[in-house]
């Protein structure tokens, strides 16, 4: 039922980014790296309001231009791990949907 509400909320509604081949930060696959293009601004996330997301965002390095690699995604909507900066951190699952990449090269990667 969850799966049928959500596609019915979503149908029709084009997804950021949809044809120039971003995904967001829970699709990437694990091991893959991406360099963030966009951050979307939701008005609010686990309870923190949409100012604070990106502050904490900010606080975390996430911010367009930089190179993340994703090393895992938890099933369930469980938190998404990533290496920044040559730094380890996780990020929740709605976060992870609102951050936007565009896969790069495996050579480009390192050079953040």
């Amino acid at each position: 039922m969850r799966i049928l509400h959500h596609l019915s909320r979503t149908a029709g509604r084009p997804r950021p980014f949809e044809h120039s081949g971003a995904v967001s930060l829970r699709d990437l696959p694990n091991g893959a790296s991406g360099r963030i293009v966009s951050i979307s601004s939701p008005k609010s996330i686990g309870g923190m309001t949409g100012a604070c997301c990106a502050q904490r965002l900010e606080a975390l390095g996430l911010r367009v231009g930089k190179v993340v690699e994703k090393i895992s995604g938890m099933p369930f909507h469980g938190p998404v791990t990533l290496i920044l900066d040559g730094r380890q951190i996780a990020v929740g699952w709605n976060i992870s949907s609102n951050v936007f990449v565009l896969p790069v090269p495996e050579r480009e990667s390192s050079n953040g």
